[in-house]
């Protein structure tokens, strides 16, 4: 089995152990009601590229261990209970192009290793608690030489609790950004965006 979709089910109880399946590349559990915390025997599944768990009570913290899914592409933890910080090893997902985390209560300051993920193009955050590390995410995208994410397309934080000036670095970038600064106290250096 490669595929595991149960998604918008109406299903309720537990996320299911499915490290029996290590052939595992896609699990959609989303839009149900599971409870419970994340299952740190998913980071088993070496060669899981999607992961959807949005959209259920989940409770707990993100496991250490996911940050070993080496061929992750998207992971979506938007809409649930998840509490804590980003785990300080996340940039080891080297292969993420999009994670959402959106609308959960996670707080804390990003990892610096987000730095190494250079294939990160959309990362949304709106309705979270995390803070400053919003204006980190777009600083280490556009300032700093030693990190190669220059990919990043989109950046939601609005109706988080930010504060401070978006980067100057913002103008120069090739591809077009989209920040959507809306409900924070962001502000912009010479209107440039």
């Amino acid at each position: 089995i490669v595929d595991f979709q149960i998604g918008d089910n109406y299903l309720t109880g537990t996320l299911p152990n499915l490290s029996a399946l290590p052939k595992l590349f896609l699990i959609i559990l989303n839009a149900n009601s599971l409870t419970g915390t994340l299952p740190s025997t998913f980071s088993v599944l070496s060669n899981l590229g999607y992961l959807y768990v949005d959209e259920n009570p989940l409770s707990g913290s993100i496991p250490e261990a996911y940050c070993s899914l080496s061929e992750l592409i998207f992971l979506d933890l938007a809409q649930t209970s998840i509490t804590g910080s980003l785990p300080s090893d996340l940039g080891n997902l080297t292969k993420l192009y999009d994670l959402k985390i959106s609308e959960s209560p996670l707080s804390g300051s990003i990892p610096s290793s987000v730095g190494l993920m250079n294939l990160l193009e959309n990362l949304k955050l709106s309705h979270t608690s995390l803070g400053q590390w919003h204006l980190v995410v777009v600083q280490y995208k556009c300032s700093s030489t030693a990190f190669h994410v220059f990919n990043l397309l989109v950046i939601l934080c609005c109706v988080a609790f930010v504060e401070g000036t978006i980067p100057s670095q913002l103008c120069g970038l090739a591809q077009d950004v989209a920040v959507d600064v809306e409900g924070t106290q962001i502000h912009c250096y010479g209107g440039c965006l």
